[in-house]
Order: structure tokens, then C-alpha cells, then sequence
């Protein structure tokens, strides 16, 4: 595809081309699973990114959050893989979706924290939640900073653990794909 075809594709015909081709990698990827869509163009080039805004990680669970894809002067794709406990791994990770037991868990911690709804969340701003024994480990991420938490499972106590500012990279020409 040249990048003059590339220029004049909108953001539905960007993420079906994106999804065909991860799909063909990963037979398991549907873009239903992601509330987070975007595609961006760059120069004869465009990114896709498939993404949720809450990621809950039960125990004894590794499996796929996220997937992008980036074709330009070169083609990659990629999923991104979150296991709990660290070193815990399957022969085919399933992509993570919430039970409507885990919803329950995932609004309880958000509340605690005092985060809106996930539809809420501007797109730069991400949970991370790692279920542990008697804890939650959660970090929220936004642009700037990068906030980490534990939560306790019976208290519902929350502890500040770490807080660092992110460096945030200059424009790199790319323009977000609206419609």
C-alpha cells in the first residue's frame, strides 16, 4: 500500500487493515475486546494501538492487554503481555478480559483512589492492577507521572508506594486519526 493510499484512509479503514494483519498473528485478537482505539499517520506511515484503560491481572494469570501495529519505512506489531506473578507463563496467552467478579473488584479499588470511571479517564491515563494474596498492587499511569499503590484486600487500606514524573516526549509529527 503506497503512502498516498495510506493518507486517505480514515480511522475505521486504518484499524481494520491494523486488526487483519494482528489477527492473523494472534487468532485470538478481536478489537471488541479493547475500549481504546487509535490510530495515528506520520508521514507515509500510521500506528494503530489497541488498548483498555483498566488492566486487572488476577493470580496465576499471563495473557495479552494490548496489542499496536506500525507499518511505515518498516513493519512491526506487537502484544503487550502482563503475567502475576512475574514468571508465571502459558504456552498461548488468551487476551485479558474483566469477569464481572473482577468489574466489581476493579471499581472498588478505583473508588479507593479516588478515580472516576474508566469511560472517564482521559486517553492518556491508565490503571494497572496486579492481584496479589492479600493485596492489590496498582499503578496508575498519565502522561506526566506514574503513581504506584498497594491496597489492602480485607482493610481496603491504601498505601502510597512510589510516585515518579515521566518525561514526556516532544511532538514527533504524528497526527492522531480521528474519524
Amino acid at each position: 500500500m503506497s503512502p498516498k493510499d495510506i493518507s486517505k484512509m480514515n480511522k475505521a479503514e486504518l484499524v481494520k487493515l491494523a486488526a487483519a494483519s494482528l489477527k492473523e498473528r494472534e487468532p485470538g485478537f478481536k478489537v471488541a475486546s479493547f475500549s481504546r482505539v487509535r490510530a495515528f499517520r506520520k508521514k507515509g506511515g500510521y500506528r494503530v494501538e489497541f488498548s483498555n484503560p483498566v488492566i486487572f491481572v488476577p493470580q496465576n494469570t499471563c495473557g495479552y492487554t494490548g496489542a499496536w501495529l506500525y507499518q511505515g519505512e518498516l513493519f512491526s506489531m506487537g502484544f503487550d503481555l502482563a503475567s502475576n506473578p512475574d514468571n508465571f507463563t502459558v504456552e498461548k496467552p488468551p487476551f485479558l478480559e474483566l469477569s464481572s467478579e473482577n468489574e466489581k473488584c476493579v471499581k472498588k479499588i478505583l473508588k479507593s483512589i479516588d478515580l472516576p470511571a474508566p469511560r472517564d479517564f482521559s486517553l492518556d491515563t491508565s490503571v494497572h492492577i496486579y492481584e496479589r494474596d492479600s493485596t492489590y498492587d496498582i499503578t496508575l499511569r498519565t502522561k506526566t507521572d506514574e503513581q504506584d499503590f498497594t491496597m489492602d484486600k480485607r482493610t481496603g487500606e491504601v498505601e502510597p508506594t512510589l510516585h515518579k514524573e515521566l518525561m514526556v516526549k516532544d511532538d514527533d509529527g504524528t497526527t492522531e486519526v480521528i474519524k
